[in-house]
Formats: structure tokens, sequence, C-alpha cells
């Protein structure tokens, strides 16, 4: 699943920044998260790279087809 999932992602990722107005976050790139990323693989990090967007497309139709479909119980956990 998760490789079909990718693959839709990347392939209608245009088409999904339209829909859910996708925009890299004010700060990000002076999060110290992402400049130990910098020194660690001794590269400059791309934000506009395809893992940022995904991830944050990911979060958006996540939470949309939350409201259509609500987890089911066993998801919630138990509390005590």
């Amino acid at each position: 699943m998760y490789k079909i999932n990718l693959y839709l992602l990347r392939r209608y990722k245009d088409d999904l920044i339209k829909e859910f107005n996708i925009d890299i976050p004010e700060g990000v790139l002076e999060d110290p998260w992402f400049k130990l990323l910098e020194k660690t693989f001794n590269q400059k990090v791309d934000f506009e790279n395809e893992t940022l967007i995904l991830s944050l497309i990911s979060n958006r139709i996540k939470d949309k087809m939350k409201e259509e479909m609500p987890e089911p119980w066993y998801c919630y956990g138990f509390g005590g």
C-alpha cells in the first residue's frame, strides 16, 4: 500500500498542492532540526523537496478523510 500511495501522491502532486493550498510554513528554514540535517548529511536541505511537500499533502488528506470517515473505536485506545 505504501508504494501505491507514494505513486499516487507523486502522480497527482501538482493537483493536490493546488487543491489543498500547500505552502511551506514560515520559519521552517530556521528550524534547528533542519540545520542538524544539513550538518549531518553535509548538504543544503532543499525545503521545496518532494518529501516535505508529500508529507504536507498526506496530512491534509488524512484530516479531510477523518471528517468523512472518523477513526474506528479501537484506534482511540483505552483510558482509565
